[in-house]
């Protein structure tokens, strides 16, 4: 009876609203990127440039604004609007971001950088990111967190778009073998959280 309870989570559709038997509560995501996905895709294949300069965006405004007016924090995740979950509209907005972070970064990609401007880059990126962390690390922030989502574009922008040397530094092993770590820590962490408390 309990597999049965848990299928919404075993075939990520549980943020459909559909009632479930949690095991892992971090699953969340994924079931809300995944029906994201199944409403932006066909959005994007349709018509990508007009859906990243003037839907992405205005989802992500008005998005973030929705979210934060109602609980004053992006950071909400099982709660009802009457229609979907509040995680889900989230995930839609991180979505959009997404899309709107790889298409500035394709843009950049065809910029030229002397070596010079590559190291001021370099810097900017990694103090943007260590900035980030140090906002995380700040619980007051998480009712201003929405302004990391703006803040974490750029140098999301400036890494994939390779006109900085990061791509040298994430280059080395330990860098790709945190990256597959990444997703084991994700899935992991309440579990690994519990037993500490």
């Amino acid at each position: 009876l309990n597999f049965i309870k848990a299928l919404p989570e075993l075939l990520f559709i549980r943020m459909a609203g559909m009632p479930s038997q949690i095991y892992n509560g971090n699953t969340w995501y994924i079931s809300a990127m995944l029906l994201s996905l199944l409403i932006i895709y066909p959005i994007v294949r349709k018509n990508k440039d007009f859906f990243i300069k003037y839907i992405a965006p205005f989802i992500v405004i008005f998005g973030i604004g929705y979210i934060t007016h109602n609980y004053s924090t992006v950071l909400v995740i099982e709660e009802w609007n009457g229609i979907v979950y509040f995680g889900v509209i989230r995930g839609i907005v991180e979505v959009c971001i997404g899309c709107i972070v790889y298409y500035l970064s394709q843009k950049l990609k065809t910029i030229n950088i002397t070596k010079f401007g590559k190291i001021i880059i370099t810097l900017i990126e990694f103090l943007l990111y260590a900035l980030v962390i140090l906002l995380l690390l700040n619980y007051n922030f998480r009712y201003y967190c929405f302004v990391l989502l703006f803040i974490i574009m750029i140098p999301i922008c400036i890494t994939l778009s390779d006109i900085s040397y990061s791509k040298d530094i994430f280059g080395f092993k330990i860098f790709n073998w945190m990256g597959k770590y990444s997703y084991s820590l994700y899935l992991g962490q309440s579990i690994a959280y519990s037993k500490l408390i």
